[in-house]
C-alpha cells in the first residue's frame, strides 16, 4: 500500500498540479515584500515631514533672531 502511494506521488508531483501554488506563494511572497516596502516608505515620509517641520520651525526662529538684531542696531544707533 505505501509503495503504491509513493508511485501515485511521484506522477503527480512532476506535474503542473502544484503550479498554481507556487504562483500562490511567490505573490504572496511579493505582496508581503511590497507591504514590507509601503511601511518602510510611510516610515520615511514621516520622519521627512518631521524634519521639514523642525527646519520649519527654525527658520522661523531665525527670523525672530534677524529681527530682534534689527531692533537692536536701529535702537543702538539712535542712542548715539
Amino acid at each position: 500500500m505505501l509503495s503504491r502511494t509513493v508511485r501515485i506521488q511521484s506522477l503527480i508531483a512532476p506535474t503542473r498540479a502544484f503550479t498554481p501554488m507556487r504562483q500562490y506563494t511567490n505573490s504572496f511572497k511579493n505582496r508581503e515584500e511590497a507591504s514590507e516596502n509601503m511601511y518602510f516608505r510611510q516610515k520615511e515620509k514621516e520622519e521627512i515631514e518631521a524634519l521639514q517641520k523642525k527646519l520649519k520651525e527654525a527658520e522661523k526662529k531665525l527670523e525672530d533672531i534677524k529681527d530682534e538684531l534689527k531692533d537692536h542696531i536701529n535702537n543702538s544707533k539712535g542712542q548715539k
